[in-house]
C-alpha cells in the first residue's frame, strides 16, 4: 500500500517525535527496512571519543586528589603544573651537575 508524500511526512516527523532520532536516522533506519525487511540495531561497542587520559594518568590523578582532600579540577591543575616545573628544574640541575662538575648544588 503507497502512502501519499503528505502522509509520509506526517509519518516520518512522528517517528522522530516518538524515537527522537534525527530524520537522517530515521531515513536510514527506513531504507534498511525496506531493502532487508528488518531492521538490525547493532549498539556502539565505544561512545565515539578518544581517551583523553589513560588509565595510569586517571590513578595519579587520583591520588593527587587523595592527598589533597579532593581538590577542584583548577587547583589539581595547578599542582601538576607546580609538579612539572618542580622535576624539570631538577632534572636540568641535575644535568648541568653532571655536564660542568664545577657547580656545587
Amino acid at each position: 500500500m503507497t502512502r501519499s508524500k503528505k502522509d509520509k511526512g506526517t509519518i516520518l516527523q512522528y517517528l522522530i517525535k516518538m524515537t527522537e532520532y534525527s530524520r537522517q536516522q530515521i531515513t536510514r533506519l527506513i531504507k534498511q527496512y525496506i531493502q532487508a525487511g528488518q531492521i538490525r540495531w547493532t549498539p556502539s561497542l565505544n561512545n565515539g571519543f578518544d581517551k583523553k587520559y589513560q588509565n595510569k594518568d586517571i590513578q595519579l590523578l587520583a591520588q593527587i586528589d587523595e592527598r589533597h582532600d579532593t581538590l577542584c579540577g583548577y587547583a589539581v591543575r595547578n599542582c601538576v603544573i607546580a609538579l612539572i616545573t618542580y622535576l624539570v628544574i631538577k632534572i636540568t640541575l641535575a644535568c648541568l651537575n653532571y655536564l660542568f662538575p664545577i657547580f656545587i648544588i
